[in-house]
């Protein structure tokens, strides 16, 4: 939601190696997949993560960023799979949620919306949002920016956890320029991505991108005979430049169109399962079928006969607008941004072949945004930047938990629904029916339980970030950061046919039921940098970050009155740091070692007397401690190697709520979060008369992951790990062709699993894998820059 490799044997591929020459993966400093080849070195990447342009060496931040080529030519598909390049996260997923995205061991817990995701996800400065409106497909990208820790001095929108950045490629005066390029594969595998730069004036340029992807899925589902996580993506981006002497304004207007398979819940055949089936049997329902190989789903597919199946489709229009003005000591900057956006998220919970839950998510929002900031612009000993910000937003959800009658009475009352039902909170016999004329199944036969959600969520805040250089090797920063969130929402049980409504997943509210709370909060930074020379940068900070309360979309408070509401969390960061370029300059190093110390985590749990109902809470406190470290050299004029290694582990406590009220969980690791990750690199560029021939493999890899904090109920689910080869031509009059193979080893393995048992036995939820991955996958690249 397996047999271990070293990690040498994996990548150590010598007849590969000698018989094509080259071994690749591009960094944050690939190599253009258009420019022509020249001896290889290593490149300055600037970065802008401090609101200055700066090489990445010299930003005393644990950061590292990936150019837009190199995404292309690994055929990045959204801004989560650059997870596998970014050591300290984890947690991709084929769908467009962030709740799996783990940042050092924290992950966004609530799958509702009435609260924040940890992880920042921002576009050209403009704060992403949440599950359904964040994930976006990579198109003309000018580069990736990955910041791990708390961030409350960089963006409007601070981040507990971290920040991954997507800076588009900006329209240009330089000149006439474009590129498009073309991709086939298996699986009727088709890309299409181009894009035109156009100088209208000396002050006026416009950039017109496209982008169309399209795969059939790699799941067979056996019932239907369809193929799951598939996609079809469409995304257009129009950007503008309008400079003056004092004045440069990049606007962008961006829309897609994602349609993709749900998550794939593949169910185990554990205990629960066993019992289920035993259950059902003594019903006189259908038992389940057996579960299928890697890559096969045996799921009930549709279960309210609307044919759409397991699915994950949205609609996102997305606007922003930067404008900076030069006065002359300080630049002022105005970020404006606006999304809008539906999204439509259907998945079979149980993954099992009997209607157990389906799960259902209908939702449409809007966002905006306003940002002013001053940025110093001058040469002496002291630097800052300051900033206020607002936002608004309005999220509407409409949640769908079905569920088959006979199953819920078999489940809770051991028999059929002629014998018991639950109407407005109570249970009633069948001596009830007996007076009342018998029980009335829904046309259906399911129980539809629908609750409607409506947020109107607003905040503001206010920062500042001074540095002063003490001495030509020594500087201080320090920030501080005043942020107040109020969030105001509504919950509505929605009518539905069956007596049951209000058993599986939401409870039953009478009429619309509304709250409102707000949070504010200051936090801190203090870093101390040591730059000896040009080549060498130690620092160390300490920094802390909050993230507010919210309401929960699943349940009420034990009086039934109002949504039940869950408090702030915070967390206080310490990180030393190492950046050096060593060996007269042909390699970079990067090294970091983190603590934290993060309270109040919000938490999903059930509640104990009703393990179907949900709630989040402020039930965790977490010491989490890891190292993160880069390296990259030039080999030889013609090779490059990369790679990165994080190690992560922590202690969790305060969460016997969490734990069914039991100590088990007291002194645990964070669940769903590898211990270590991985990924190497090798890249070449061979010239030749008429151009040259390049190429690549990469390797990623992540340790095994508990599924669930209480070890009785946990179990180790493998992580991914993944070879990618590529090699081509690229020839002086600019046009380019490669191939690549995919999961090169064709490695199986999930992208996570899901502990849904009970301690005691009492829950007939099977543990599931989730997601099978992607099979071997090749295919071909054709490009041409113009």
């Amino acid at each position: 939601m397996m047999k271990n490799h070293s990690c040498s044997q994996t990548l150590i591929k010598k007849p590969l190696v000698n018989a094509l020459q080259l071994i690749a993966l591009a960094s944050a400093a690939s190599l253009s997949s258009f420019s022509m080849a020249a001896p290889m070195a290593l490149e300055e990447v600037v970065v802008t993560a401090t609101k200055r342009s700066e090489s990445i060496q010299d930003v005393p931040l644990a950061i590292n960023a990936i150019s837009g080529d190199f995404a292309r030519e690994v055929n990045l598909n959204d801004v989560k799979d650059m997870i596998k390049f970014s050591p300290g996260l984890s947690g991709n997923s084929q769908d467009s949620f962030l709740d799996t995205i783990s940042v050092r061991g924290i992950v966004s817990n609530d799958f509702g919306n009435g609260g924040d995701p940890s992880i920042g996800m921002y576009k050209n400065g403009n704060y992403q949002g949440r599950n359904g409106s964040a994930v976006s497909s990579l198109f003309d990208i000018d580069r990736i920016e990955v910041l791990r820790g708390p961030q409350g001095f960089l963006f409007g929108r601070n981040a507990i956890s971290g920040a991954i950045s997507v800076h588009t490629t900006k329209a240009s005066l330089e000149g006439q320029e474009g590129y498009v390029e073309l991709d086939a594969g298996e699986r009727d595998i088709f890309v299409a991505e181009g894009a035109v730069n156009i100088p209208v004036s000396d002050n006026f340029a416009l950039r017109v991108a496209g982008y169309h992807s399209e795969e059939e899925g790699w799941v067979d589902h056996l019932p239907s005979g369809d193929k799951l996580l598939g996609h079809n993506k469409d995304a257009a981006r129009i950007s503008a430049k309008f400079v003056t002497e004092k004045m440069d304004a990049n606007l962008y207007v961006e829309y897609e169109d994602r349609k993709q398979g749900g998550t794939v819940y593949v169910a185990k055949e554990d205990q629960a399962y066993q019992s289920l089936n035993a259950l059902l049997a003594n019903g006189g329902l259908p038992t389940l079928a057996a579960r299928g190989k890697h890559g096969e789903d045996v799921s009930d597919l549709d279960l309210n006969g609307t044919g759409q199946g397991i699915y994950d489709g949205g609609n996102v229009l997305s606007v922003g607008l930067q404008i900076d003005y030069d006065l002359d000591e300080m630049v002022l900057s105005s970020i404006t941004g606006y999304k809008s956006h539906h999204y439509a998220y259907a998945e079979d919970f149980d993954g099992t072949s009997a209607e157990l839950f389906w799960y259902g998510q209908d939702q449409e929002g809007d966002y905006i945004e306003q940002e002013f900031r001053l940025t110093s612009n001058n040469d002496g000993a002291l630097s800052w930047y300051a900033g206020a910000s607002y936002y608004e937003e309005n999220i509407d959800t409409v949640f769908t938990g079905n569920q088959s009658e006979e199953i819920y009475c078999n489940i809770y009352w051991g028999g059929s629904c002629a014998y018991a039902v639950y109407i407005d909170n109570t249970y009633y016999s069948s001596s009830y029916f007996d007076s009342a004329g018998g029980f009335s199944p829904a046309s259906s036969g399911l129980i539809e339980d629908k609750n409607r959600t409506v947020g109107k969520y607003q905040g503001y805040a206010g920062y500042v970030d001074l540095s002063y250089q003490f001495t030509e090797s020594v500087s201080v920063s320090t920030g501080l950061r005043y942020t107040y969130d109020e969030k105001e929402m509504s919950q509505q049980s929605l009518p539905a046919e069956s007596v049951f409504n209000g058993g599986v997943q939401a409870p039953i509210t009478n009429g619309v039921l509304t709250d409102k709370a707000d949070w504010d909060e200051v936090t801190w930074r203090v870093a101390i940098n040591y730059q000896p020379n040009d080549d060498t940068l130690l620092y160390f900070s300490t920094t802390t970050g909050s993230k507010s309360g919210g309401f929960n979309s699943f349940s009420l408070t034990p009086a039934g009155d109002k949504p039940a509401a869950f408090d702030e969390e915070s967390v206080i960061s310490y990180e030393l740091g190492y950046k050096g370029t060593v060996l007269e300059g042909r390699a970079q190093l990067t090294a970091n070692v983190f603590y934290y110390d993060y309270t109040d985590q919000q938490l999903t749990f059930a509640y104990p007397d009703s393990p179907n109902i949900t709630r989040v809470g402020n039930i965790g406190q977490v010491d989490g401690y890891g190292f993160e470290g880069t390296a990259q050299a030039v080999l030889t004029d013609t090779l490059r190697f990369m790679t990165g290694l994080s190690w992560f582990d922590s202690e969790v406590n305060e969460v016997e709520n969490f734990c069914e009220n039991l100590d088990v969980c007291e002194g645990e690791p964070q669940p769903s979060t590898p211990e270590w990750t991985f990924f190497a690199s090798l890249n070449t560029a061979i010239p030749v008369t008429g151009g040259e021939w390049f190429g690549s493999l990469s390797y990623s890899w992540e340790d095994k992951r508990a599924t669930s904090l209480n070890p009785n109920l946990s179990r180790n689910v493998r992580g991914p790990r993944e070879a990618q080869l590529s090699a081509g031509y690229r020839s002086e009059e600019q046009w380019t062709v490669s191939v690549y193979v995919e999961n090169l080893t064709d490695e199986k393995y999930y992208d996570g699993g899901n502990s849904n048992a009970a301690a005691d036995g009492s829950s007939f939820y099977p543990d599931s894998d989730i997601n099978p991955s992607r099979p071997r996958t090749a295919g071909i690249r054709l490009g041409y820059e113009f």
